[in-house]
This record gives C-alpha cells, structure tokens and sequence, in this order.
C-alpha cells in the first residue's frame, strides 16, 4: 500500500461479530515537519542516546543534550538537502535553561538570523512556537547563545505555514488574509465557533491568500485556521488561529438625518445615538423630561417593525416609537421602561409600520433621558415552527426588499445558533435530518442588498418521539481519552461517536450533564462498547448532594443493544453516570435521560 504525503489512513480493529473498537481505531498521517528523515548535526552531544537526530524524532522521551558544561555558542542543525522555505518552529527543552538563542538559516554563503529570542520552557509537555517572515536555506540550525547548564532539547520542529492571519469582522461576514506560502498550490479554511477547535471546512481549495466568510452570523465570535496545499494535495503547513467577531445587523437608522427636542452639549447631540457605539450618547437638556424626543429621518419610505433601545440610569419611565406617515406622526409602540445601561439594550417588535421618519418620544421620566442607542429594523414576524419525524417545519411572514432569508437553529437553549440555509429565497423551511425527541431554536434574518439585517425572534419546537432531556445541554467528564471522544460525544444522538474514559481510568470516573435549573426524570437509556461496566450509579444532583437514582451492574456490549432502566422520579439541576466496576476504562455512546 503506498500513501501520499498528505493521505489519512484509518485503521480500525472489530471484533468477531465486525463490530468496531473504538479504542484501537488510529489514524495514521505524515507530519508537515520538515526536519523529519533528514541529516542532522551538532556543536557536541553528551552520549550517543543524546545525539542530535533525537532532537528531530518527533519523541518528547528522547532528546539531544550538549556535551558537559558546554553552555555558550552550542548549536543544533538540520540539513534538508534542497532550498527549503519555513517560517515557523517549535522547541521544547528540559529545565529552562537556554537564556538566549538564535534561529538561524544557511542560505548558500552563511548564516542568517530567522528570530532571535530569550527563554524556551521548562518542560517537554510544553513546546514553545515562534513565528517570523519566511526564510529559504539549505539548512536551518538552532543556534543557543547562552545557557545557565549544557542544553537539553527535546525537539526541534520546523514548518511553513500561513503566517500572519488576520480576522476582520463585518456585517454577517469576515475577512481573511494572510502571507503565502512559498510552494503552495491552494489553501484550505476551517472555522470553529470555539477556539480550539472543533473546526470544520469553509473552503478547501482557495488560490489567493484572501478569503471573505460571508456566511458569519451577526454579533457572534468565529474562530479561524489555514491550511497551505502543495499541488500534490500535500499538506505543507498549518496556520495559527485568528478569532473576529461580526458587527450587528446594520440600522435601518445608520445613514439617516438625525434631529432631537433639545440636547445636554454638542458632544451629546442626537446623532450619537445612531453611531452604533455604546460609548457615545444623546442626552436630553437638564432638566427636561416628558415631550422630549428623538428623530431619524430616512430619507425615503422605510418599513420596519422593530426597535433595540438602550439608555443610561433606567430613567425613563413612559415612552413611544412612532413613525411619521407623512402628515401625522402614528404610534408603533408604547412601553414603559427601557434599561439601566448601555449592555442591557430593550427589544421590542410590532406590526410592522412604514415612515419617512421615526422618533422616540418620551412620556415621563425620572430625569432628562439619556440614551446611548436607538436603532430600528426589518425583521422576518410571525416566526412558527413545528416538529415531526426527525424534522421541524418553520415559515414566517416574507419582508419587503428581501433578496433572501437565513435560518439559524440551535440545539441548545442558551444559544449557539449556527446557519443552516444562507441563501433561502422563500419563507418556509424545512429542517430534515434532526434526532428523536429534541427541541430545536430557530431564527430568522432577512438579507438585502445592503446586507444581513437583524436577526428575528426566536422559535422552539420539538421533533417527535420521548424527548430526551439529556441533549442540548452543558457536559464534563472525570477524565477523557482524547478530544475525539469527549463528554459531549455520549449525548449527541449518534451511535459512531462516543466517550472513553482516561486509559486505566475505571471506578470513580463519571459522565455529567448540567441542565442549569431544576428538572425531573424518571428512565434513563445508555449504550456502551464492550460490557465493560461492572458497576454503575445514576445520580442525581439534589443542590447540596449527589443523590442515587439508580443503582445497576452491567450495561451491555454494543451501541446497539441500549440499556434501559426506570427508577422513582428525581429531581435536579444536574445528573451524572458513575462507575463503580468494570474492567477497562468506559466507553459509553450514548446517555439519554427521560420523564415518562
């Protein structure tokens, strides 16, 4: 079997009913290091088990160390035999005791200085990563200056990688850019709405060194990675990660003619409560109150059908949105209190209603009012949703200049929306493929030719069959065997994923789900690989205590043969499995709880 540079190969062991391990599957891949199977050399070396090449073996067990007492002006080469481009490297020592080093390039005639720095680390758990403007040589050597004892150093990796990757957040979109990559046929991008990861693929095959995300949600922080190609499909390297965070919905108010019943002094003037900026405000003369008001006006017809207002002091105590129809002003909302601060801006939506102008106009208050933010918008209404078979219908009242809509949807109750349709041009949807028994949230927003514009209300609704309580929720483990097999794994509904304990690990360790409030449940299903469970509790978080629900033996040996208990119904904010006995660490697919 041969493998290409930048081939995954998947090796799995299944037992004699083909069922696979999840514990023996392993992924084998070539590194994008590009000291690996090279020549290497040193200034001196303590013992034949410390020579250089141990520095290059990619083995955080082994390492080069200088001869006794050489500290100053030590070195530590690799000689890739070809003009090789990097611009990053990777090292990691014992003890901290590097003080100052170089590395260093040969680029045919003599060295050159890559990056000069101080410290490395303490340890070879953690490495140390530095990145500098590409270089191309021959040779690349890590040259220590100085040190408090002879340098002991675990490895030394080198990579070309997209360098200086910049986010820039806009409305609903980001931008990307970053250095290329000497070599390099095409680039992949990946995003994670987590630093760290999970990522998955944007684009894989973009040829310049731009990219523009122009499916980000509004308000929402975005994590991002890239992947420089070779035109054999190799991977050459690996970016840092870059994080922005998306610009709200732009205001129907942003580019209007802005007017106010009196205003504080000129830096607080009526346009500053249409900058967008939570920094800026309008306020009212001193001591003025009821009847003051402040204006947009649009400069043409503008419908719209929700306002997001924000003030500071919650000293308004009656106010009205109104609109003006061109020869009265009409009301579209009356409201009572707005806020105490510009964080805690007050939403509210209403038929929607058409004007040349809008205005605020307050009714009473407390003191002259002060408003950091009036911004107004055209939002999809009359959102419904309704469950079925693995799916969830949602449709909602089409908006006027549309060019298309966005459905977002979420699985859990605090958020986390991510988009499921960019470009839906009518206004129903059909969501497929959902688990059984889970609610799903959904939101709507409208996409003009000027952008994406705010973001509807939200809407739940449940597909059939019991509804697990389990999914959707925040998850912790004891221990976990890798990030591939992590708590969340037991509670997505899928029978190919899973968590696996610590290797070792067996009594003692626990999979928990917090709800976050009180809840009540009375059946649990829970599958897992192998019947390695000897023991086992379902526990229940009464506030104060872990509380028994369930007390049983085993599980069972495959994600398709569940086990299925009933106990007493409990009540709490949080539950957990825990082991007791078995005979290897647990690996339990699922974990579903359930009131019946």
């Amino acid at each position: 079997m041969t493998i290409g540079s930048d081939t995954t190969l998947k090796a799995i062991a299944v037992d004699e009913n083909g069922i696979e391990s999840p514990l023996t599957v392993q992924y084998y891949r070539f590194s994008d290091n590009r000291v690996l199977n090279r020549s290497y050399a040193s200034s001196s070396e303590y013992s034949l088990s410390q020579a250089p090449e141990y520095a290059f073996d990619g083995s955080a067990s082994t390492n080069w160390q200088a001869a006794d007492g050489q500290r100053f002006n030590q070195w530590l080469e690799v000689d890739f035999g070809s003009a090789t481009s990097f611009n990053k490297v990777s090292l990691s020592e014992y003890g901290n005791r590097v003080t100052s080093y170089r590395i260093e390039y040969w680029d045919g005639a003599s060295w050159q200085t890559a990056y000069a720095g101080a410290t490395i680390g303490a340890n070879s758990a953690v490495a140390k990563e530095v990145f500098f403007p590409e270089v191309t040589g021959s040779k690349a050597r890590l040259y220590i200056v100085s040190a408090t004892l002879q340098p002991i150093i675990y490895e030394f990796g080198i990579y070309d990688v997209p360098a200086d990757l910049e986010a820039i957040g806009g409305h609903g979109s980001v931008a990307l850019s970053w250095e290329p990559v000497t070599g390099a046929d095409h680039y992949r991008v990946e995003r994670s709405p987590r630093s760290g990861g999970p990522y998955r693929a944007l684009a894989t095959s973009v040829v310049s060194s731009v990219y523009e995300d122009a499916g980000a949600a509004n308000k929402t922080i975005y994590y991002y990675r890239v992947t420089a190609i070779d035109s054999a499909g190799g991977r050459i390297g690996q970016s840092a990660e870059a994080s922005a965070t998306t610009l709200p919905a732009l205001s129907l108010a942003a580019d209007g003619t802005y007017a106010s019943s009196s205003q504080f002094n000129a830096g607080q003037s009526a346009d500053k409560a249409f900058d967008g900026l939570n920094g800026t405000n309008w306020q009212a003369a001193v001591g003025t109150g009821a009847g003051q008001w402040l204006e947009v006006a649009f400069g043409q017809a503008t419908t719209f059908n929700k306002a997001v207002l924000s003030e500071y002091g919650n000293r308004t105590t009656g106010f009205r949105v109104e609109y003006w129809d061109g020869g009265l002003w009409r009301t579209a909302y009356t409201g009572t209190v707005i806020g105490a601060n510009a964080s805690s801006p007050l939403a509210v939506e209403f038929p929607e209603v058409t004007g040349s102008k809008a205005r605020l106009i307050f009714t009473s208050t407390t003191s002259q009012p002060i408003i950091y933010e009036f911004q107004l918008y055209y939002v999809p209404s009359g959102l419904e949703a309704s469950g079925g078979p693995n799916r969830v219908d949602i449709a909602w009242q089409p908006v006027e200049g549309a060019l298309s809509y966005r459905v977002r949807r979420s699985l859990y109750p605090q958020g986390g929306f991510s988009i499921i349709a960019s470009e839906a041009t009518s206004t129903n949807y059909r969501d497929t493929g959902l688990l059984d028994g889970a609610v799903y949230s959904y939101s709507v927003s409208a996409v003009f030719a000027s952008g994406e514009g705010e973001l509807s209300e939200i809407v739940s609704a449940a597909t059939d069959g019991p509804l697990n309580l389990a999914y959707g929720r925040t998850y912790s483990s004891s221990s976990d065997f890798g990030a591939t097999q992590s708590a969340e794994l037991a509670f997505d509904g899928s029978e190919r994923t899973n968590w696996q304990a610590a290797a070792g690990q067996f009594a003692g360790e626990w999979l928990e789900v917090d709800w976050g409030t009180n809840l009540t449940f009375n059946k649990a299903v829970i599958s897992e690989y192998g019947n390695r469970t000897t023991g086992f509790r379902i526990e229940v978080w009464n506030g104060a205590s872990w509380q028994t629900a369930y007390t049983g033996t085993t599980i069972g040996p495959a994600a398709s043969s569940p086990l299925t208990v009933t106990f007493a119904a409990v009540t709490g904010s949080k539950a957990r499995l825990i082991f007791t006995g078995g005979s290897s660490q647990p690996i339990i697919y699922e974990f579903g709880l359930y009131s019946t």
